[in-house]
């Protein structure tokens, strides 16, 4: 019996070496995490749909020449932009000043509270949210109103921008009237004054634009 019991328990030890495994490998295994082999890619930033990363859009800053860069003045180049930007701020302003305090009453207002009025709408603070972007291989003035504010891009603003827009919207106000441009807006509608101000064949101060469109919602 005890022969019997020295075999069995001889048997039972071999067993138990066959299907136990070496303790160094069950520790590694042990300490070995599934890995998904997608897992290293969690934290890269996910591509827009519909764009590849080869293709993603890579800005850089605006190329200014010498004009664009020192001129006191704003640029030939820029006019356009620059009177549709004057117009835009115009025509938004004057019509939400009339329609909070005059619409209803149906009265104009007096030419006085027009002068203040497009005094304030021509200070340089008016302009501290335009500048300069490159736009298809070109600088256009991008900010309210214009079309280079909708495309993507790297603007450079500030600076000289604010100054040159409102030493310019004095010159187009002095040359139109105040009074007269508010006028206008009442008599035609505020869409209106772009061609009013900028594209007036009879007046080179008022004519900076010649056949270019404005921006919609001008």
């Amino acid at each position: 019996m005890t022969m019997k019991l020295k075999i069995l328990t001889c048997w039972l030890m071999i067993l138990v070496l066959i299907i136990s495994c070496n303790p160094v490998q069950c520790e590694d295994e042990e300490g070995q995490e599934d890995f998904d082999e997608d897992d290293e890619f969690d934290d890269v930033p996910a591509v827009p749909e519909g764009m590849s990363r080869e293709n993603m859009m890579k800005w850089s800053a605006p190329d200014l020449n010498d004009e664009e860069a020192h001129s006191t003045r704003l640029p030939s180049n820029l006019k356009c932009d620059g009177c549709t930007a004057i117009a835009f701020q115009l025509s938004v302003l004057i019509q939400a000043f009339h329609t909070s305090k005059f619409a209803k009453k149906g009265k104009k207002a007096p030419e006085s509270d027009i002068i203040d009025l497009v005094e304030k709408i021509c200070d340089k603070q008016v302009f501290d949210s335009y500048g300069v972007k490159p736009m298809h291989g070109v600088n256009r003035l991008s900010g309210p109103g214009l079309e280079a504010a909708e495309e993507p891009g790297m603007m450079q603003g500030g600076g000289r921008w604010p100054h040159r827009l409102s030493m310019m919207c004095g010159e187009i106000v002095g040359e139109a009237d105040e009074y007269e441009i508010y006028e206008y807006i009442l008599e035609h509608g505020p869409e209106e004054l772009f061609s009013f101000l900028c594209e007036n064949p009879d007046n080179d101060t008022l004519n900076s634009c010649g056949g270019h469109k404005p921006k919609d919602e001008l």
